[in-house]
């Protein structure tokens, strides 16, 4: 089971572009590399999210549920191109596979709209949300009153023909975390 780094999620304060104005922040991992920040919105019954990490190409996120049936793991992968363009992928990843390489198809239905990406001073920051439950096939509905498995990579390559690069050793981590409510988590 993985480890949670020694930094514990706490509120932040910060305010940012778009209003995101008091989230709840988990740096995760000890070098403080990728921070994630997120306020779960329980009348919209959806998540915002921000993250940010120290890489000038692609970042992104995985969450698997262990109380789904699927064996599949909602993957978000996004940017900013050298132009100054951005980007969004859902994607999805079957777990079952264990390779450290698993292919992310595109899934057919976008569930993570892309509010807001930003790269400066060897930093990516990407502003997004997500429901509770897409009632997508191809998505888990992740987001409840659970710990879920939390992973984390970025690379400082953008995508190349549409795809990310493999991330390596270095670029990704995981943590257990309880998004609604991260007391919880274990």
């Amino acid at each position: 089971m993985p480890k949670r780094p020694n930094s514990r999620f706490s509120m932040s304060d910060t305010k940012f572009k778009n209003a995101i104005v008091s989230a709840l922040r988990e740096i995760l991992d000890p070098n403080a590399t990728f921070i994630l920040r997120w306020t779960p919105d329980f009348e919209e019954k959806k998540v915002d999210f921000e993250f940010e990490a120290q890489a000038i190409g692609w970042i992104g996120i995985i969450f698997v549920s262990p109380s789904s049936a699927s064996s599949f793991a909602d993957t978000v992968i996004a940017g900013v191109f050298d132009d100054g363009s951005t980007y969004i992928q859902d994607r999805y990843t079957d777990v079952s596979i264990p390779e450290p390489d698993t292919p992310q198809p595109l899934d057919i239905q976008q569930d993570w709209p892309l509010v807001y990406a930003e790269e400066a001073n060897g930093k990516t920051i990407v502003r997004t949300s997500r429901a509770f439950d897409t009632n997508d096939p191809q998505d888990n509905p992740i987001i409840q009153d659970e710990t879920i498995l939390f992973s984390w990579a970025y690379d400082d390559e953008d995508l190349v023909d549409g795809e990310p690069l493999y991330h390596g050793e270095d670029g990704r981590g995981t943590v257990l975390l309880n998004l609604l409510y991260p007391e919880k988590t274990l």
